[in-house]
């Protein structure tokens, strides 16, 4: 996540490949508190006024049932059956509707994601779930969902959605959500679209300024998030937040966003896009909108004993080429054994190799840096107003420039071949 130098020499990352979804795991719902039903002393909701005395089952009958053992029993049943249970008989849709309240985990799909919107009888659920405050569609999500989504009507109550690996929503998803309705910007609370590939950083900014200013929006894994004590400069602190700004403590090429994020083997490749990089001279002006450098990153398991780390943090092994704008597409193996914030280098065939001497041609092809890792606290999981309002301003620059072709389409690759060139 964090790049070690300033200069054309810092390294970057390949726009990000989609992911599998048939390797995620399935959607699920997350439901509120459980509420008592009504009416204790009855075995079932009493008939609303004016309806006809209602049908009593009898002793070997499903409805004979206590209502607490029948609410649970609705509540491993699929939304799209639990739809069809309203249709089937009074006493069983009073029962239906009032399994929002429990606190139990339900599929969403029945067969497939394409099973949770389109029946006129599921959205009529959705509608009457308004004690549901968590949706995890996971790998599922769709831009058509997003867009029932903003309707008020729709779990009204709702403050998380999780959206993560899902390949087909994309940026228009995001801009029918911004459509949201009143009610919706102000309850909706954490937004999660990490690894959902089809959607930009640029399109999460509109959110901002909709929704309530305790919106979270997460566009990559929380073990990235917080402040990374590098082995760089002087004490060097490169700072992440859950949406993918960034800010680091030097004075160039410190400020910006992760552009994209994907699993590659058992690390993560990340491309960051800096909005305050400034080419050297004699290299065209588009430069500035396309030298987006990148690392490889892994998590350090914890072992609990005392291995330099502060109460609180964890440690990620960084890689990055040392020439080139690519991401080394994994990391040795096993993993280098360094003390935290120390430093490894190895060659094209991923031997340790000695540091490269200031005078010679390097003979090391990747460094890896295990960095300390300070989480955010709570609360602080966003940028502050100031930092989003600069990358506003880089992102409106660069959309005019490519509104007049001033900007290579090839951009990354012909810098990296540049640089691979001038080694």
């Amino acid at each position: 996540m964090s790049d070690a130098r300033e200069g054309p020499s810092q390294q970057g990352a390949l726009p990000s490949f989609p992911q599998n979804p048939s390797t995620l795991e399935q959607p699920r719902v997350v439901l509120g508190p459980r509420l008592e039903p009504p009416n204790q002393g009855s075995q079932l909701p009493p008939a609303a006024p004016g309806e006809e005395k209602q049908w009593r089952p009898s002793s070997h009958h499903l409805l004979s049932l206590p209502d607490d053992i029948l609410r649970n029993v609705l509540s491993f049943v699929t939304l799209h059956d639990r739809a069809k249970a309203l249709q089937s008989c009074r006493s069983l849709k009073r029962l239906a509707e009032l399994v929002d309240a429990s606190t139990l985990e339900v599929d969403v799909c029945s067969r497939s994601a394409c099973d949770i919107f389109p029946y006129r009888d599921t959205a009529a659920l959705f509608a009457r779930l308004h004690g549901l405050l968590s949706l995890d569609l996971r790998s599922h999500a769709t831009d058509t969902m997003l867009t029932f989504l903003r309707d008020e009507d729709t779990v009204p109550n709702l403050k998380r959605l999780c959206m993560a690996g899902s390949q087909l929503l994309t940026d228009a998803g995001l801009f029918e959500l911004g459509e949201s309705s009143e009610r919706r910007r102000d309850t909706l609370e954490y937004i999660d679209i990490t690894f959902c590939n089809g959607t930009t950083y640029g399109a999460t900014l509109p959110l901002r300024r909709l929704f309530s200013n305790n919106l979270v929006i997460r566009r990559q894994p929380a073990w990235l998030d917080g402040q990374f004590r590098t082995p760089f400069g002087e004490g060097e602190v490169h700072t992440y937040w859950a949406d993918g700004t960034f800010s680091f403590t030097r004075p160039h090429e410190s400020t910006g966003y992760v552009r994209h994020l994907r699993r590659e083997g058992n690390v993560l490749c990340d491309s960051l896009q800096y909005i305050d990089f400034d080419a050297p001279p004699f290299w065209p002006a588009w430069v500035k909108y396309c030298y987006r450098p990148g690392v490889a990153l892994q998590r350090v398991p914890s072992d609990g004993a005392d291995d330099g780390l502060n109460a609180g943090e964890h440690s990620v092994l960084v890689g990055q080429l040392l020439i080139g704008l690519l991401p080394p597409m994994g990391l040795p193996s096993p993993p280098p054994a360094l003390e935290v914030g120390g430093q490894a280098y190895f060659d094209v065939e991923g031997n340790p190799v000695a540091p490269a001497p200031d005078d010679g041609i390097p003979s090391a092809h990747l460094m890896v840096s295990r960095m300390p890792v300070m989480p955010p606290s709570e609360g602080h999981l966003m940028p502050p107003l100031e930092l989003i309002e600069r990358i506003e301003a880089f992102e409106a620059e660069m959309l005019e420039e490519i509104r007049q072709r001033r900007i290579h389409p090839l951009g990354e690759e012909v810098i990296h071949e540049a640089l691979l060139q001038n080694r």
